[in-house]
């Protein structure tokens, strides 16, 4: 539910809880309160500012990502 908050655009906050191993999901989680995108409860409590939603645009990125991989032409016809 986090990454679909983060597309919505909306300030995302991460509950912390003890975990049993470290894995992708916590390694995300990470990734994302490192880069600012989300904020910890515990740092937030201790007065770090909620960070300024910038919307992720999956979407757009997956569709510029297939459309230079098997259209490079029309990449650069869109983009002109």
């Amino acid at each position: 539910m986090v990454y679909e908050a983060l597309t919505a655009g909306a300030t995302v906050g991460i509950l912390e809880v003890p975990r049993k191993r470290r894995g992708r999901v916590v390694e995300g989680m990470e990734r994302l309160c490192q880069a600012r995108r989300a904020v910890r409860w515990t740092d937030w409590v201790a007065g770090a500012p909620m960070p300024v939603p910038i919307p992720l645009a999956e979407a757009d990125r997956a569709a510029q990502e297939i459309l230079g991989r098997w259209f490079p032409e029309r990449l650069t016809m869109d983009a002109a």
